[in-house]
């Protein structure tokens, strides 16, 4: 019997670190990349593409009376307008990872200052996704990686520290506009890199 309690307890002892470096090989955090395989990196404009080109192409923007809104474009060879991702914590990296938060910015807009995706929702309720004053940080997103196994992701934007809601579309008259969904209304996206700067506008702290 003695025996038999010290093979147990050589074999606890032998189990307990392979249990703690797969523990620790599970908490390791996992790069967003682009479709070119490199991470994505705040500050540096990239394609947010629909991974479904029966939906569209990229995102891009759509006036509607006093604002812009995130609309899908409606051709699928057309990447949409570039954005750049801002860091809505004190980061040190520059790349993005899976479930870190951060802002996204229209590299371009109707009205000059007035590029960031802001989306007004509650925990019940839904909203499309619109450009508001850059003045204004709010709307934090999250990057998760698809549940079926593509090298595709999923937007989330987190109005509260307790919850968030996914991004999708709802097509409206010939547009497909962004706005917040329940999970099985989540559009997968990849990411493209875009021909363009780095900027530090775009790549600050708040």
């Amino acid at each position: 019997m003695a025996q038999d309690l010290g093979r147990s307890s050589r074999f606890v002892l032998v189990l307990l670190p392979i249990l703690l470096i797969s523990s620790n090989a599970q908490e390791e955090p996992v790069l967003v990349l682009d479709t070119d395989g490199n991470p994505v990196q705040y500050g540096h404009d990239v394609y947010v593409i629909s991974a479904n080109s029966s939906l569209g192409g990229g995102f891009t923007f759509q006036a509607y009376h006093f604002y812009d809104y995130v609309v899908l474009s409606s051709g699928p060879l057309f990447p949409g307008t570039p954005v750049r991702f801002a860091k809505a914590a004190a980061v040190k990296e520059d790349d993005l990872y899976i479930d870190t938060t951060f802002f996204i910015y229209s590299s371009a807009a109707d009205w000059n200052g007035w590029n960031i995706w802001t989306v007004d929702v509650s925990r019940w309720g839904s909203s499309y996704v619109y450009l508001n004053s850059n003045r204004v940080p709010s709307g934090e997103f999250i990057v998760e990686k698809s549940e079926d196994g593509t090298d595709t992701y999923v937007l989330r934007v987190c109005p509260s520290s307790d919850f968030c809601h996914f991004i999708g579309t709802r097509l409206s008259g010939k547009e497909r506009w962004a706005c917040s969904s329940s999970s099985d209304e989540a559009i997968k996206v990849i990411f493209q890199a875009a021909d363009g700067v780095t900027s530090d506008i775009f790549n600050r702290e708040f």
